[in-house]
Formats: C-alpha cells, sequence, structure tokens
C-alpha cells in the first residue's frame, strides 16, 4: 500500500510547533510494511488543502490527513475537503452526545463552536477519540482512503492505534538491518560499496555524528535471506568500518566492550 500524509496548519509553516505527526505515522505505516511516498504540510487555506488532498490521491492509495478538527474558525480541513469530494456535512448526534457528556464529565461548559466536531460528510466513519473531543474520520472518495486525524500528538497517536492499525495490518513480508560504521564519511563509504550486490535491497544513508547508518530493507518472501546476504556483501566491503548492526550506537557499544572485558572509564571535563 502507498501512503501520503498532509499535516496542516499555518502554526507548522511559521516554525512555531514542528510536525511531529509525520515522522510517527511514517514509523508506524512502515513498520506495517506500508510504503509512505509522499509528505505535504499546507497552511489553513482551503485552496490548499485542497490542492494537498489532489496530489495525495494521485500518489498514495491512503492518505492521513492532521489537524484542523478543533473547534475554531480556522479549523477547516474536514469541511474543505467534504466540499471538495461533493459530500454534505450532517450532524451526528451520538457523537455531539459524547462531546457534551466529556465537558459535563470535566465540569466545563461547551460552547457552540465545539458542536461542529459532531458534523461528519455523508457516509464517514467516526474514529473514536478518547482524549480530546474531535472524533478522526474516516472517508473513501474515488477507491482513496483518507483518515482525517486531530493535530495533537497524542490523540493522533490514540486513534491510530484504537482505530487505524488493525485496518491496514502487515501488507507483506518486511525485513530491516541497520549497519553502524564509524571513520569514514558517508561520500567515502557510498564510493567503497559501488557494485556490491544488495539482492535487490533498498539502500538508505544516515549521517549521526560520529557514525554512519546503512539501512537495508526487503520486502516479499525472500526478505530475509535478501537482507542477511547484503549485509555480508556491505560488511565484505567495507570490513572493520562496521563495528555494529542494529538500533544501537557507537557509547553502547564501545560500554558494552568494557564491561566484557571488566575494564573501568574514567572521564574529565
Amino acid at each position: 500500500m502507498k501512503i501520503a500524509i498532509i499535516t496542516t496548519g499555518d502554526e507548522i509553516l511559521q516554525g512555531i510547533i514542528a510536525d511531529t505527526n509525520s515522522a510517527w505515522l511514517s514509523e508506524k505505516c512502515n513498520a506495517l510494511g506500508h510504503q509512505v511516498v509522499w509528505h505535504s504540510s499546507v497552511d489553513d487555506e482551503a485552496q490548499n488543502i485542497v490542492s494537498a488532498l489532489e496530489i495525495a490521491a494521485q500518489k498514495a492509495d491512503t492518505v492521513f490527513v492532521s489537524g484542523g478538527l478543533g473547534p475554531t474558525a480556522d479549523d477547516i480541513t474536514l469541511e474543505v475537503a467534504a466540499k471538495s469530494f461533493g459530500l454534505e456535512m450532517i450532524k451526528d448526534e451520538q457523537i455531539l452526545a459524547t462531546i457534551c457528556e466529556r465537558f459535563e464529565r470535566r465540569n466545563l461548559t461547551m460552547t457552540s463552536s465545539n458542536e461542529k466536531q459532531a458534523y461528519l460528510p455523508i457516509g464517514a466513519k467516526e474514529l473514536p477519540n478518547t482524549i480530546g473531543t474531535a472524533p478522526g474520520v474516516e472517508v473513501v472518495h474515488e477507491g482513496t482512503c483518507y483518515f482525517f486525524l486531530p493535530g495533537v500528538p497524542n490523540e493522533l497517536c490514540q486513534i491510530f492505534n484504537d482505530s487505524i492499525a488493525a485496518k491496514l495490518q502487515a501488507a507483506e513480508n518486511v525485513v530491516e538491518q541497520v549497519l553502524l560504521c564509524f571513520g569514514k564519511p558517508e561520500a567515502e563509504i557510498d564510493t567503497m560499496i559501488q557494485g556490491v550486490d544488495l539482492c535487490d535491497c533498498r539502500l538508505s544513508f544516515r549521517a549521526k555524528s560520529p557514525e554512519v547508518r546503512l539501512k537495508l530493507v526487503a520486502r516479499g518472501e525472500n526478505a530475509q535471506q535478501s537482507v542477511g546476504q547484503a549485509e555480508k556483501n556491505l560488511c565484505a566491503a567495507l570490513g572493520n568500518i562496521i563495528y555494529g548492526a542494529g538500533e544501537s550506537d557507537i557509547f553502547a557499544v564501545v560500554g558494552n566492550m568494557l564491561k566484557e572485558k571488566n575494564l573501568k572509564l574514567a572521564v574529565a571535563e
């Protein structure tokens, strides 16, 4: 499955808040065996949201959209999407009752603005939000599945884990391996592995001072075998430049070596 992710909000483009939602969703979708092919962030302008939705639908089977589901005037994402899909927004009395009950339980006064969070496009499905007032929304339009989620990170995570992860499920067997390199810059490492047989694995570089990480990814029935052979080929080409594998780091590796040899390390600043 190909996945696109859109985050909305003036505050993201102005640098006021960091877009952590895209990174989190990408990690989760990748772990389920799906391929995230496109990210975009747009402001709270209707036409920009529509344009992003159109581009996303051309690139992906499933589109995640976070932000713009709140009660204020600039929270227009779902209304704009419904209009672009040609769908009428209708009030869901059950959702409204849930929102009212949540305010009552907290001894807070619900305003008329919150009522708009109970409106869904016709045919859409509610994805319950157990933390905040804005439910997630699932809409299928012209063969593309859209998940509209709140921009608040903990609400987005809760809705994904409770209502979406099971829908996506594992698409196919995906195997990953990270090789940890030290002592050479990534450009030199890239030169050293030119011509190495990667056995149909995808290889990506990540420079994370003071090391370089090589990530192998393979999909399908023979993924484990492909990654294993590609790892052997890279190790043969790079030798002791590769000091470890997995999600460790050079500090942990050196620390474990010291422990194994019963050695102590003293440092002074």
